[in-house]
């Protein structure tokens, strides 16, 4: 954690940058390691450039959904991805239950990529809710999946 309204996860991943950034960016492979298993993903928009859409639903083991929309912020290929549940395509504002911005950051090491996602909340409490909800077990999860799928 960088500050008190920041969560933070850093890996390396024994991958090239180029398989990494495909990965996020090609939306059957994202959604085959973003939302930890056993829960699944279903992409309906992944609109991966500054002011693209997102959209997701994200699915629960008993067939529940949760709706993950939002903005693309800024890419900049094979280096970071900004994006945030506060917009939806276009940069529009929307209300937002769990508002965030994440940063993904990436660093090609030889074969293998330095890997950083940050996520900004907009308080303390915001964070501290993200966090209790299994931020780091979340999305660590997801990271294992994405390494998996690197070595498929």
């Amino acid at each position: 954690m960088t500050d008190s309204t920041t969560l933070e996860l850093t890996r390396l991943i024994d991958a090239p940058i180029a398989r990494v950034w495909d990965a996020w960016v090609d939306p059957v492979k994202f959604a085959q390691w973003w939302v930890p298993h056993p829960w699944s993903a279903e992409i309906l928009q992944h609109d991966v450039w500054a002011g693209g859409g997102f959209s997701m639903q994200m699915i629960s083991p008993d067939g529940q959904k949760l709706a993950a929309p939002g903005c693309f912020l800024l890419v900049e290929e094979q280096a970071r991805i900004v994006f945030t549940s506060t917009m939806s395509e276009g940069f529009q504002p929307v209300e937002s239950s769990f508002p965030m911005t994440a940063q993904i950051l990436m660093r090609a090491d030889g074969d293998q990529t330095h890997y950083t996602a940050r996520v900004l909340h907009p308080t303390e409490a915001g964070r501290k809710q993200h966090e209790e909800m299994g931020f780091e077990g979340g999305w660590g999860a997801a990271l294992s999946q994405l390494e998996q799928l690197l070595r498929s």
